[in-house]
């Protein structure tokens, strides 16, 4: 194919380039796991012989929004260059009138469901399935439910992944204190997919058996007056760090590194980029034991769902193995998260597919 000259990055431009894909999506560095997860993705896209990938958000025409990491493209760039169109968010705008042939599904059903309901209309993510020409999902419970919808076979499913070069043991971390340091982020999403009060109520019983534990809790935004309120009317402000509560940050990793482990804070077991995050940072993470059911969470250790209780208990293990060999332990969670947790491995999968989807006759 023929790109414009400008239109062609550095280091491309003596690739036969088959492959041009417009991301759209919202830019919300660390706010969004979605575009955290397609900000890597594109950059992982980016070095696949033949494919040029950017991020374009629908709410923006002219582009140029940088994060340090990738700058967002011009809808202009979109509509001129891209070969195919992919939906990460509303397909709202310019979005909607490309005509996207492919829709990522970030959220969960709980998640999606709970944005859909003032509209009393279960329909964005349906009708993209019922529709376009591919959906991608990114763990095994969100297939579980969404393919169900699917009568064409045009439903994907590609595990998730992160960027495991900028996530990894070594670099810059936060002066932290606790015996153990618990770290906990991203709370609070739609569906009540994501909420805190668990991990507040275990990490309060294994205060009754260990004083000098300490929680370091990051990505609180709208929600922290009720957190705060939450925190020091039962008292649990007594396992709180010294940093409070913290809002979102631009760059998570220097928390992984300083905790002794996290909390992942998906409720019913879809993998979160905490959990991802943390072990490939060679944070041990623990999550709630429904996602094992679906054999794509390889957290550190799993919890009975729902169940603080358990929840405390797989604290107090999860110390004792950090006590008796932390090193040995991190390498534990960094090896798993190479094998697993690669966002390189997510983007050659998602390349396959829109390679597919651009090469089928419509």
């Amino acid at each position: 194919m023929s790109l414009k000259s400008a239109a062609v990055p550095p280091g491309k431009e003596k690739e036969d380039i088959d492959l041009v894909i417009a991301h759209w999506c919202m830019f919300a560095p660390g706010r969004s796991g979605m575009y955290e997860t397609v900000k890597e993705l594109c950059i992982a896209e980016m070095e696949i012989p033949g494919v040029i990938a950017g991020i374009v958000d629908p709410n923006d025409k002219v582009g140029g929004k940088a994060d340090g990491f990738i700058t967002t493209q011009s809808q202009d760039w979109a509509i001129d260059q891209a070969t195919i169109h992919c939906s990460s968010y509303f397909m709202n705008g310019y979005a909607c009138e490309q005509r996207p042939r492919v829709m990522f599904i970030h959220g969960t059903p709980e998640a999606c469901y709970e944005a859909e309901a003032e509209s009393g209309a279960f329909s964005a993510v349906v009708g993209g399935i019922e529709n376009l020409d591919a959906t991608i999902v990114f763990s095994n419970r969100q297939s579980t439910f969404w393919k169900q919808f699917d009568q064409r076979g045009t439903h994907y499913n590609v595990p998730k992944g992160v960027d495991i070069d900028r996530f990894n043991p070594k670099g810059k971390r936060h002066a932290t204190f606790g015996e153990p340091k618990i770290g906990m982020g991203e709370v609070q999403r739609g569906g009540g997919v994501k909420l805190p009060i668990l991990p507040y109520w275990a990490i309060n019983e294994y205060y009754k058996q260990n004083e000098k534990v300490r929680l370091y809790h990051w990505g609180v935004g709208d929600e922290k007056p009720i957190l705060e309120m939450m925190l020091y009317k039962a008292r649990f402000d007594k396992f709180l760090g010294d940093h409070r509560l913290r809002g979102f940050q631009d760059f998570p990793e220097d928390w992984y590194r300083a905790v002794d482990m996290t909390i992942s804070p998906s409720l019913y077991g879809d993998p979160s980029r905490v959990n991802l995050e943390s072990m490939a940072t060679g944070c041990p993470c623990i999550d709630f034991d429904s996602s094992s059911r679906y054999n794509d969470s390889h957290a550190f250790m799993h919890a009975d769902a729902l169940d603080p209780i358990s929840l405390s208990e797989a604290i107090a293990k999860t110390y004792d193995r950090v006590r008796a060999n932390k090193e040995a332990v991190r390498n534990e969670c960094r090896q798993i998260a190479e094998q697993y947790y690669d966002i390189r491995k997510t983007a050659a999968q998602v390349v396959e597919i829109l390679r597919k989807v651009q090469n089928e006759v419509k």
